[in-house]
């Protein structure tokens, strides 16, 4: 996304914009990388339904795993170097609210029934789930987890400020999550698993413990468990 590079460039040097452009960067690295996985998956799926058709399904899930690999490792690069360097309590999202459609997007539907989308449907439908995974990370950085309409009522509200706790939270949630893409069904990497893990739960040790940080420590730790036998 255009976006994403924009702000890759805004980052290679220390500017006023930095810490916010950070942030917005992380959020849709984020959400990218949960876009990609999610269309990988629904593709992986159809090929499963579609045995007679499945090369061409398999194809495009590996394809979308490639560039779901490149957002993941951008992605956990640009939050060791946030993590570190930024501590403010609160944080300013300086970005606006994408108003895109959060509706399930139908080609999801499509590519995990087996059937065989034109390349023309196949990009379109690689937009929109981009777009709307984007959307759901920001509800999540924001502490909404997928609750539009709260999220939507946050930006209305003028500037956006959200406790550092509850961004750390989300960008853990975000490195398990993206950690499973080199399990052994997916990309077969436990190395990189193990980055990614490690870096999540050096993550939730920073916050204070929760009900639900609890939960995901003790998720992470049993990734870990599991990345180091393989």
């Amino acid at each position: 996304m255009k976006t994403s590079e924009h702000l890759s460039k805004i980052l290679k040097d220390e500017n006023e914009f930095t810490a916010k452009a950070y942030i917005w960067k992380l959020v849709v690295g984020s959400g990218l990388a949960k876009g990609y996985m999610e269309y990988a998956d629904a593709f992986d799926l159809g090929a499963r339904n579609n045995k007679a058709n499945q090369m061409p399904l398999r194809r495009q899930a590996s394809d979308l795993r490639t560039m779901a690999n490149a957002a993941a490792l951008e992605t956990v690069e640009y939050f060791v170097k946030f993590k570190d360097k930024y501590k403010d309590p609160e944080l300013v999202f300086a970005f606006p609210y994408p108003n895109v459609s959060p509706s399930p997007v139908p080609q999801i539907s499509k590519a995990g029934q087996g059937l065989l989308m034109p390349a023309e449907e196949i990009e379109l439908g690689m937009k929109n789930v981009l777009k709307r995974a984007v959307l759901m990370a920001t509800c999540g950085a924001v502490g909404a987890k997928e609750d539009v309409a709260k999220t939507q009522a946050l930006f209305k509200s003028g500037e956006v400020k959200v406790p550092r706790n509850v961004f750390i939270e989300y960008m853990a949630k975000a490195l398990y999550d993206q950690a499973q893409l080199y399990s052994e069904l997916k990309m077969n990497n436990p190395d990189r698993m193990k980055i990614f893990l490690t870096q999540a739960q050096e993550a939730i040790k920073s916050i204070p413990e929760t009900k639900d940080t609890k939960e995901l420590a003790k998720k992470i730790e049993e990734g870990l468990k599991r990345a180091k036998k393989g």
